[in-house]
């Protein structure tokens, strides 16, 4: 017999399902937890368990290798790897061009070249998992910037939209809409 969810979550902010199929759910303010369908199996899956920096989950996403991003609010990205239960915490760092533009992800997408595109309430960031660095992306004139949500088309653009534009990424420059 499976378990429950019911009672486990009050507040679901997001929900993901990895590669090989299990159902990741983030919330806001329990942790997150995996369900697992083919062995009809539930595991929630607190903070303090994996050393996560925050309960409050706003995003999720698995790369190809056994990475799980895991974006909180205000309290920076976490990147899980699930083959050794490691954590590692990316927070913003005042003044470090190479750091997170903000401690609160809203989203997390892979870009074409094997690198994170991260949306924050400080702005959109390149992250190079291989440099364990991130690289702001300005709009125009603007670096500090409250990105709600990103988008990748079928041909590898990607949507940004973030306080009142709408921008394209693609190979040439932001353009604003």
């Amino acid at each position: 017999k499976g378990q429950s969810a019911t009672n486990t979550f009050k507040h679901i902010a997001c929900i993901y399902e990895d590669p090989t199929g299990n159902i990741w759910i983030g919330t806001d303010g329990s942790g997150f937890c995996k369900i697992t369908f083919h062995q009809i199996k539930f595991r929630h899956i607190a903070a303090p368990k994996v050393s996560l920096s925050s309960n409050f989950i706003k995003c999720l996403y698995q790369g190809e290798d056994s990475l799980l991003y895991i974006g909180t609010f205000n309290e920076g990205l976490n990147i899980l790897d699930r083959h050794n239960g490691k954590v590692s915490v990316f927070r913003n760092i005042a003044g470090n061009a190479a750091s997170i533009p903000s401690n609160t992800i809203s989203q997390i997408l892979p870009n074409n070249d094997k690198q994170l595109w991260v949306a924050t309430e400080g702005g959109l960031a390149l992250y190079d998992e291989k440099v364990k660095r991130f690289t702001t992306v300005p709009f125009g004139n603007k670096t500090h910037y409250i990105v709600n949500g990103i988008f990748k088309r079928k041909n590898g653009d990607i949507l940004v939209s973030a306080n009142d534009t709408l921008a394209l990424i693609t190979d040439s420059p932001v353009r604003k809409y």
